[in-house]
């Protein structure tokens, strides 16, 4: 199966749908059918509750979008079914509701939202995307995360994401994984990076891009000023609040 790639490149991606926080929240299913109204890729996050259900939320906690103090590994489907996100009618979907709402209408980039150990979240998302028919790619702060998917879902295209960091640790790390994939699997590279505007280029993955032609995205363009900034030096963008056509 051959990785489909070229469209990671060709229309702004919607940064967990297009949502406007009022009637249409975040990562909900209306942000992404007003997204599909528009025809613009989707990007969404991926976590797995207690039961192991995987379900489209970003953050670690339900207190942000829910008002609810639990963290969602602490919590089964059944408990956050009667959940509404930032006081709409939205419910917290699951990727497979996600999936079959999308259809291939649209693209969908998923972000594997994993600090702990890798496999179990990785190996049912792997799963479930098999059975389904649309385009999609993968993306991935962690490393580790990227490496699994690069080792036993080849034919996926897998980012690695890239956080702005002063950190001597976070850029060892970084560095350690790239010997990693070089030493493990021949010389394969993450299929595109996706990099904090803040950090844009990091030198190091930008050498990549260079000389491998990795494509190169930009998150989360919010504003025109940033838009301006990074349309002519990057492969593409992931945006929300603007019009990424002016």
């Amino acid at each position: 199966m051959k990785k489909e790639l070229a469209w990671l490149t060709q229309r702004p991606i919607a940064h967990r749908g297009l949502h406007d926080g009022k009637i249409a929240p975040e990562n909900s299913l209306l942000a992404f059918e007003k997204a599909i109204a528009q025809g613009y890729p989707i990007e969404c996050d991926v976590r797995m509750l207690a039961d192991g259900e995987i379900v489209v939320f970003h953050d670690e906690n339900l207190k942000r979008l829910t008002g609810d103090t639990r963290m969602l590994k602490d919590v089964s489907y059944l408990e956050i079914n009667d959940l509404h996100i930032s006081k709409t009618q939205e419910k917290v979907p699951t990727l497979l509701e996600v999936l079959k709402l999308i259809d291939g209408r649209v693209p969908i980039l998923i972000e594997i939202k994993n600090k702990g150990r890798v496999g179990q979240l990785e190996k049912k998302v792997r799963d479930i995307l098999a059975f389904y028919q649309g385009v999609y790619a993968l993306q991935s702060f962690n490393p580790l995360s990227v490496l699994w998917f690069l080792r036993h879902a080849p034919y996926a295209a897998i980012g690695q994401v890239i956080q702005c960091s002063p950190s001597k640790r976070v850029r060892i790390s970084i560095k350690r994984w790239m010997l990693r994939i070089k030493w493990y699997i021949q010389k394969q590279y993450p299929d595109f990076i996706s990099y904090e505007d803040k950090c844009f280029p990091y030198h190091y993955f930008a050498s990549l891009h260079k000389k491998k032609k990795i494509p190169i995205l930009v998150w989360t363009i919010d504003s025109q000023e940033k838009f301006e900034k990074v349309r002519k030096i990057t492969n593409n963008i992931i945006f929300e609040n603007i019009d990424p056509t002016l």
